[in-house]
């Protein structure tokens, strides 16, 4: 983490277990970096179960829950720390 960088991740499993995405950004400031990721776009898993289906799809909590969620990291490459936490918008409210 020794550059500073903006762009896009994707976490995937497998297609059919569904995919999480959002952009990332990356500051330097001296021996520290501050890292931000945030998930914008949930594909909920595709599976061929009937109950599975009603229970997970784009419009149930299961596949919108992600979304609110951000990691924020804290690297400090000279003492050689890491702070970090995901939280949850909602939780902010």
């Amino acid at each position: 983490m020794a550059r500073a960088g903006t762009g896009r991740f994707t976490v995937t499993s497998h297609p059919e277990m569904g995919t999480l995405s959002g952009p990332y950004r990356a500051t330097l400031d001296g021996e520290v970096t501050r890292l931000t990721i945030d998930i914008d776009s949930v594909a909920p898993p595709r599976q061929r179960g009937l109950l599975y289906r009603l229970i997970i799809n784009e419009r149930s909590m299961f596949a919108t829950w992600p979304k609110g969620y951000h990691f924020n990291a804290v690297i400090d490459r000279g003492a050689g720390t890491i702070r970090a936490a995901w939280t949850n918008e909602q939780e902010d409210a």
